[in-house]
């Protein structure tokens, strides 16, 4: 891992849809802004082997980001502790990590978007106009 004072964790469920995508888009935010910091993303249950393929086509259509190369991962496999920001991107992901990470509680910033997985494209971009508009919240908006 990088050695940065700053590091997010965008978690969602799969590790497949949603915090790929805002990793990919925290990534381009804080290339834009000049800026440094680690980011990463992972699931509470990730099982698939690459990202939906709706997550890479609404990156790379809405973006030209490309995702394809993404492997979810566990967020029990990480040290939670190295991370400074941890985002849970709905409600479900964070009533998880009251539960079973209580420590890490004040270092959440809870989000509140709606998981895509097997739905249309057009469902995907929404997601992903959203995960943009919240990782410029965070980060900052040029």
């Amino acid at each position: 891992m990088q050695t940065t004072t700053t590091q997010y964790l965008f978690i969602c469920y799969g590790n497949s849809c949603r915090s790929p995508m805002a990793a990919a888009l925290a990534k381009v935010q804080l290339k834009k802004l000049e800026q440094t910091a680690y980011i990463d993303s992972a699931g509470i249950a990730a099982s698939r082997t690459a990202a939906s393929e709706n997550a890479i086509k609404a990156m790379q259509h809405l973006f030209q980001i490309n995702i394809q190369q993404h492997i979810p991962k566990s967020a029990a496999n990480l040290d939670l502790n190295t991370y400074t920001h941890l985002i849970t991107l709905d409600a479900y992901i964070y009533q998880y990590f009251q539960k079973n990470y209580p420590q890490h509680l004040p270092k959440i910033t809870p989000w509140n978007i709606t998981d895509p997985y097997q739905q249309d494209l057009a469902t995907y971009q929404q997601c992903a106009q959203l995960i943009k508009t919240k990782v410029e919240e965070l980060i900052g908006n040029s």
